[in-house]
C-alpha cells in the first residue's frame, strides 16, 4: 500500500489549509462538516477528494513543517476511502481551529 501511496503522492497534488471559527455569540455553537466519500470532479478528468483530520489547529503549529501534521501519508492511506467529517463544540467568545486536506487527483 506504501507503494500506491507514493506514485499517488508525486502524481496529485496536496493541498492542507487551516480555518479557524470564531464563535462571537453568548451561547456554545456545534460546528459539523460533513464530506461524502466520493471526490469531486472540478475539471473533466481531475477530481478533489476532502479529508479532515482530527487533529486541532493551533497558532503554535503555523509555523511548523505540514502545520503540525505527523505522519500525513499514513493518514491519507487510512482516510482516502472514506467519508470524512468533524463535529466539534465551540464554546462562547471562543475559537476552534481545525485542519482540511485536499488531494488533487488526476487518474492515469
Amino acid at each position: 500500500m506504501e507503494q500506491n501511496t507514493l506514485t499517488l503522492m508525486a502524481r496529485d497534488t496536496l493541498c492542507c489549509m487551516f480555518p479557524r471559527i470564531i464563535n462571537e455569540t453568548d451561547n456554545p455553537f456545534e460546528l459539523t462538516i460533513d464530506f461524502p466519500l466520493d471526490s469531486f470532479e472540478i475539471q473533466p478528468n481531475r477530481y478533489v477528494k476532502i479529508i479532515l483530520p482530527y487533529d486541532t489547529m493551533t497558532r503554535d503549529k503555523e509555523d511548523l513543517f505540514g502545520y503540525g501534521l505527523t505522519d500525513l501519508v499514513s493518514f491519507i492511506d487510512n482516510s482516502i476511502h472514506k467519508s470524512s467529517s468533524l463535529k466539534r463544540m465551540i464554546n462562547p467568545k471562543e475559537s476552534s481551529g481545525f485542519y482540511v486536506v485536499m488531494l488533487f487527483i488526476k487518474p492515469m
